[in-house]
């Protein structure tokens, strides 16, 4: 693969380490522009020569934005890279805010989506639904209006064939899919196997974070 890195993150702020490792070669020297962006931490990692930009809401956002609404006030290509990380699963509007990401990206877009799937198989295993200890309070219906949530259910797959389809249509290619997966043991291969449907294969189980880079055709 191109595009690595060793770092482990626990945080939402540490993961942003982990992405300039990871993507330093498209994100030094480049304009950026961060969608939905995590209170903006990635400009702290990022050098002078960097131009970076963000978009949403919340704190550090540089300019506020509800990324329902489409188009996103930027020309045509006018960053060099785009990041869009674990954001367009919180959309409804997600077709046309990926689409909007590769419109205004002159080189690369950045996306990362959560596995749903891991998720859940971490719920049944430790049977914890709601709270800060699983994924799976994006999916539930607490008491109170939530401050945030998921709108699609997703694995590696399935995504795998969203990003490429409509990168296609924008002029762009996938340069790099890679997500982490975890060794299941002995007792999950037959739980696996013999327990859940067919479509239910192991890696569609046991894949973490899904990362994209996607290229525009020259």
């Amino acid at each position: 693969m191109k595009y690595i890195s060793k770092i482990i993150y626990t945080s939402r702020e540490d993961k942003m380490s982990y992405v300039y490792d990871k993507y330093k070669s498209i994100l030094d020297t480049k304009s950026i522009l961060d969608v939905g962006a995590d209170k903006g931490h990635l400009r702290n990692y990022l050098p002078d020569t960097s131009s970076y930009h963000n978009i949403g809401f919340g704190e550090n956002i540089l300019q506020n934005w509800n990324l329902e609404n489409i188009p996103y006030p930027f020309k045509d290509k006018q960053f060099d890279t785009v990041l869009c990380l674990d954001v367009l699963e919180h959309l409804e509007n997600i077709h046309a805010a990926f689409d909007e990401c590769l419109r205004l990206a002159k080189e690369h877009v950045i996306i990362s989506l959560p596995s749903a799937y891991q998720n859940f198989w971490n719920f049944l295993k430790n049977g914890k639904y709601m709270g800060k200890s699983s994924d799976m309070k994006f999916y539930g219906l607490p008491k109170d209006p939530p401050e945030d949530r998921h709108r699609w259910f997703l694995g590696p797959s399935e995504a795998y064939q969203f990003i490429e389809y409509r990168a296609q249509l924008s002029g762009f290619s996938i340069e790099q899919f890679d997500c982490y997966t975890y060794r299941p043991s002995l007792f999950e291969k037959i739980i696996f196997k013999y327990f859940f449907s067919a479509q239910f294969k192991e890696s569609l189980l046991t894949s973490g974070t899904l990362w994209f880079v996607l290229v525009r055709n020259r």
